[in-house]
């Protein structure tokens, strides 16, 4: 494909993405290329590189159009993104019939504009956050808040994590450090690439030996603390990857109920079940109705040692890996999460016996969803107590993580400044 051709596809991509914001850009760019099979590999890449520089700049891109008093529309930002980046080719806007459009008068004259001024976006457009949510941020990380978003405009690094069940770790691990991976810096269990790498076809991927898996999410589900012959629920399962983990941390022994309102999702957990050699899992759609939720997990009430609840949140701690997740949040979606959070751990917290634990979880950095949820629920609820992270590290021989972005005492929150990986928020409460 020649540049303007590439270009027109970058174009009609973000136009698509944005005229409704219902679907997530790879979810968009995978079935743009599954319908066009005359895209090659080496176009791909070039496509999907410039798409996402320019998602990681939109906003940026976008407040400066709008300061020119020139309306901000994929194609006006795409046009000052090949400005600033040295780019800009009249020749790419031939208006042949694979490339892009010719310039109309109004594109014409925000290029001369562009050329005369240089306006300067505020704060919160250079760091690509939304300006409702920036004061969020702000709230959270104070003087380090330009530095955290900056970190979620990086690209994250491709993590897996070892399966115990599937032979002898050191093994798998020695396999991994031939591909160029570094193990983790506090689970055990991860390693690493600054490159991503297609493992799918890999030996060890196939034979079940590593699932792709952020370390975060690995700690999340290491301080559950699951242990042979416990019962567990993971209310919120999904896909299922930190169910898989349980599982191995359990050795297949007792029992672990994987529930989800997402039936999509939660069918992807049966091949993933059996790639990892995983036998004490039992899976089952929520229903959508209260009633039927209820039957459904009342012969579970009181008896259960782990409650996993990976919840529904803003997923601003996985920006990194969804730049286009920002745009994608509204405010009425962040209090429908808030919502959903508050309703779950109350849900949740009914599963759990005398002595056994709720381990709250969320890919978020907002203490709207963090902290501000179990402070309500413990203000709510008798008998609960936050265990300290460092403590429940300590108990199990696992390595230290020596600072905590929550002001919650003995909450763990991960940042990828901080901690090098993605934005997780986990409380591990314990009833009495």
């Amino acid at each position: 494909m020649k540049p303007s051709a590439r270009l027109r596809t970058v174009l009609a991509l973000l136009e698509a993405f944005f005229s409704e914001l219902s679907q997530p850009l790879d979810v968009l760019a995978g079935k743009h290329f599954r319908a066009n099979r005359y895209i090659g590999a080496k176009d791909r890449r070039a496509i999907q590189e410039t798409l996402y520089l320019l998602i990681r700049d939109y906003l940026a891109l976008a407040w400066k159009v709008e300061a020119l008093s020139f309306d901000a529309t994929p194609k006006a930002v795409l046009l000052l993104h090949l400005v600033e980046t040295d780019a800009f080719e009249k020749g790419l806007f031939g208006g042949d019939q694979y490339g892009l459009e010719a310039l109309n008068e109004e594109e014409g004259a925000l290029i001369k504009a562009l050329a005369k001024n240089k306006p300067e976006a505020p704060e919160w457009a250079k760091l690509n956050c939304p300006e409702w949510l920036y004061p969020e941020f702000l709230e959270r990380f104070g003087d380090k808040t330009a530095e955290e978003l900056q970190s979620l405009n990086q690209r994250a690094p491709f993590t897996v994590r070892l399966n115990s069940l599937k032979g002898k770790l050191e093994d798998s691990a020695k396999d991994l450090a031939e591909l160029g991976f570094q193990p983790t810096r506090y689970s055990p269990l991860g390693f690493t690439s600054q490159t991503p790498l297609a493992l799918h076809n890999h030996p060890l991927f196939r034979d079940g030996k590593i699932e792709v898996q952020d370390e975060g999410s690995q700690l999340a589900m290491l301080l559950a603390g699951a242990r042979p012959g416990m019962q567990v629920v993971d209310l919120c399962a999904g896909a299922g990857g930190k169910t898989l983990g349980l599982a191995a941390e359990m050795a297949n022994r007792g029992q672990i109920y994987a529930f989800d309102i997402d039936h999509r999702r939660l069918s992807q957990l049966g091949k993933r079940v059996q790639r990892a050699g995983v036998r004490n899992v039992q899976a089952a759609v929520l229903p959508a109705d209260e009633k039927g939720r209820a039957a459904l997990l009342q012969p579970l009430s009181g008896r259960i040692d782990r409650v996993i609840l990976d919840l529904p949140c803003s997923g601003t701690g996985t920006w990194r890996r969804s730049p286009d997740g920002r745009f994608r949040l509204t405010g009425e979606k962040l209090k429908g999460y808030q919502e959903a959070q508050k309703a779950l751990l109350a849900e949740g917290a009914g599963l759990v016996k005398s002595g056994g634990r709720l381990v709250y979880i969320t890919c978020s950095l907002l203490e709207s969803e963090g902290e501000a949820q179990i402070t309500g629920f413990l203000g709510a609820e008798e008998g609960w107590k936050c265990l300290d992270y460092r403590e429940i590290l300590k108990d199990r021989g696992l390595r230290e993580i020596p600072e905590s972005a929550s002001h919650l005492p003995g909450c763990l929150l991960l940042t990828p400044v901080q901690h090098g990986c993605d934005g997780f928020f986990v409380c591990v409460l314990e009833k009495k």
